[in-house]
């Protein structure tokens, strides 16, 4: 490991197979590689990035434990996080495996500043294309695409059994474009979240097995409350409703096939009018193959889903929120100085960067939801199943949410 710093600050490390080349070269230099900063990246339907700058005064570093490390077939590196506990000490957060992307590393006559740029799984699963066919369940597909790489899943169960060719692809890709836009669940919601979170892939809803936090704005350390209303832009891009026009060839007959607004996750209660917009709707031309009108069904939910999910958003940014991490459900709090705000309620926490320098850190929080609250003389009544806390099975806080309640 390569970090050495006083405990008390917020820290990140980088570890090394126990058998590796770049092991037994990093013994060599323990300790005389210093940690200076870090930007931890996470967004859905993507892999997690750390850029993270150290400064060394031993050359080794750079020509002996990362040259070694980057001629590997899969050049794997872990990285944690720690932080300080009650008593000052530096508490860590579980290792991480990554991949190493790249390092860049300015040479100085008494060593090296080098940027070390990491991500995790779903980097190497977008590194390699296959051929193979598939059948069955999204998400019997997904588990069988993970375990096909050693990964451990949280996997929400889908609907639907059907066949795919996945030609010339990588896993990442097919999950991502042919999969995630079929996947629905028994209760009929779509908009799948796939991501990568203490070494395990998940693929499911965003009410499945998360966990709810609260943050109220003006008690929080927070530097900055952005709210952004995108809803008059969704129009014709699937938020009012998406018509997806399927032409069955072996039967020779058209139809055509919308979203279910039902079934849609609801955050709130009130939605804009945008349903009334005459030929707003996100109009899709689609052949349909031996999956037959139920896969049609699902992509339609999809598009609809993911658009309507992000009408509203919200960007905050606080001090040490570690804590907070992609996927959560946030009760957020919003006072306007006269009655609860609009934007008070539940959100998805959808983007997170965490930014590390000289042991502080500071966080940018992405949250979005599709409905706002409000009175019924706003908008129409938001259809949909209702966001609450008792339909969520709570997960286990792992990793570095442990390292955000120092005892």
């Amino acid at each position: 490991m390569p970090t050495s710093q006083p405990s008390g600050q917020v820290l990140v490390q980088l570890g090394y197979p126990g058998d590796s080349e770049a092991s037994s070269q990093a013994i060599n230099i323990l300790g005389k590689v210093v940690h200076d900063s870090s930007v931890i990246t996470s967004s859905f339907n993507h892999w997690t990035t750390f850029s993270n700058f150290f400064t060394t005064e031993d050359p080794r570093y750079v020509d002996g434990v990362l040259n070694a490390l980057s001629m590997a077939a899969v050049p794997t590196i872990f990285v944690r996080v720690g932080q300080p506990n009650s008593a000052g000490a530096t508490q860590w957060g579980v290792w991480q495996q990554h991949i190493l992307q790249e390092y860049r590393a300015i040479y100085k006559t008494s060593g090296h500043v080098i940027r070390v740029d990491t991500s995790d799984r779903l980097f190497e699963l977008a590194r390699a294309s296959k051929t193979i066919a598939r059948t069955g369940l999204v998400s019997d597909i997904v588990v069988a695409i993970a375990k096909e790489n050693g990964l451990d899943t949280l996997v929400e169960q889908t609907k639907g059994s059907w066949s795919y060719i996945q030609t010339q692809q990588s896993d990442y890709d097919f999950i991502v474009n042919r999969l995630i836009v079929r996947a629905q669940n028994e209760a009929g919601q779509a908009n799948y979240r796939f991501f990568v979170r203490d070494n395990v892939l998940h693929f499911h809803t965003v009410g499945y097995q998360a966990s709810i936090r609260q943050i109220d704005y003006l008690k929080s350390p927070g530097t900055e409350l952005v709210e952004v209303d995108q809803a008059p832009k969704l129009v014709g891009q699937g938020g009012s409703g998406v018509r997806l026009i399927t032409h069955d060839m072996y039967a020779g007959m058209s139809n055509v096939v919308a979203e279910s607004p039902e079934k849609a996750l609801r955050y709130a209660n009130r939605i804009p009018k945008t349903a009334n917009v005459d030929g707003g709707s996100k109009f899709i031309r689609y052949h349909l193959g031996p999956n037959g009108d139920a896969e049609a069904e699902a992509i339609a939910q999809h598009y609809y889903e993911s658009q309507r999910a992000g009408a509203y958003q919200v960007e905050i940014s606080l001090e040490r929120a570690v804590n907070l991490r992609l996927n959560d459900v946030i009760w957020l709090t919003v006072s306007s100085g006269v009655a609860n705000s609009p934007w008070t309620g539940y959100y998805n926490l959808m983007g997170v960067t965490h930014s590390i320098r000289q042991g502080t850190i500071s966080s940018l929080l992405i949250m979005q939801r599709g409905e706002c609250s409000g009175t019924a003389t706003v908008g129409d009544d938001a259809p949909g199943q209702t966001l609450s806390a008792s339909s969520f099975t709570g997960s286990k806080a792992t990793g570095m949410a442990n390292v955000l309640n120092p005892g």
